[in-house]
């Protein structure tokens, strides 16, 4: 195949978040949990495979499971990920995924959650499950390990902490400029290699083209509430493989806290002192 062809798919494919690990409860929980902070949309892989594309061969159902996510046009989490390394390869023609968070519980949390069903018959059904998950598991670990996307995760004491610490690991590095000046967030932006987003001027635009992230608030109040700037960077940012330059935040702690809160943290607040010529400063 045509490597240009080839990466023009790729380009047209929205990001994809792949929850790998044992068939348990603390899988799908942190898939739930971590679409919901990012913005994206939770599936379940099992049943995309078995109900919504009804495909059981595992090659043709990546093929098949592709052409879904152009059709679906959302990034998504996907709870759950394929099971061998032919369809790895597959997947791979067409689509690199943003990340496979692989879980990785310890033995004491697998027996603890094998422990809260309380049916003898399904939690032998689970436990069967299980183990065929670490056959193929070892197989594909092999060369899943060497992926530049491939992330392990071990689950912490609490939900909220495991969330916490995957949520840090896709997070990018946010810098904050204290100016308009176009010329110095220019030359910020190609030194540290990072891409400028303003939200009041992206919103700008989406309002002025009546998108339908917009169109329903246009209808309600002709001001801009901060919670859906909120919610639209942060579509935003996780979406980008790359550093942020930000400014056109509303110049009040809240709007910082907001911002740090349900999008990311500010590593850098740089004050403006382009507007004078003087030298980058913090």
């Amino acid at each position: 195949m045509d490597e240009s062809y080839r990466n023009l798919r790729r380009a047209l494919l929205q990001r994809v978040i792949f929850v790998y690990g044992p068939p348990l409860e603390i899988k799908t929980k942190l898939a739930k949990h971590l679409a919901s902070s990012i913005g994206y949309q939770y599936v379940d892989y099992n049943h995309l495979k078995n109900t919504v594309l009804n495909e059981s061969d595992g090659v043709v159902f990546v093929n098949k499971f592709i052409r879904w996510c152009m059709n679906n046009g959302k990034n998504i989490v996907l709870d759950g990920f394929i099971e061998r390394r032919a369809e790895l390869s597959v997947l791979e023609e067409y689509l690199l995924p943003k990340k496979v968070l692989h879980i990785k519980p310890t033995k004491d949390q697998v027996e603890g959650q094998l422990k809260t069903i309380a049916k003898v018959e399904l939690r032998q059904a689970k436990l069967k499950e299980f183990e065929e998950y670490i056959q193929l598991e070892k197989d594909l670990m092999e060369v899943l390990v060497k992926r530049p996307y491939y992330l392990k995760v071990t689950p912490e004491t609490s939900d909220d902490l495991t969330l916490q610490k995957v949520v840090g690991q896709l997070q990018p590095e946010v810098v904050y400029l204290n100016t308009t000046n176009h010329e110095f967030i220019n030359n910020f932006e190609n030194k540290f290699k990072a891409i400028h987003l303003d939200p009041l001027e992206l919103m700008k635009s989406e309002f002025e083209r009546q998108t339908n992230l917009t169109r329903d608030y246009l209808l309600k109040n002709p001001a801009l509430p901060f919670d859906v700037l909120i919610n639209y960077l942060k579509n935003i940012i996780y979406n980008l493989d790359s550093n942020i330059v930000l400014t056109g935040l509303p110049e009040n702690v809240m709007a910082f806290r907001m911002f740090e809160h349900h999008v990311a943290p500010i590593a850098k607040y740089v004050v403006a002192a382009a507007e004078y010529n003087l030298p980058y400063s913090e």
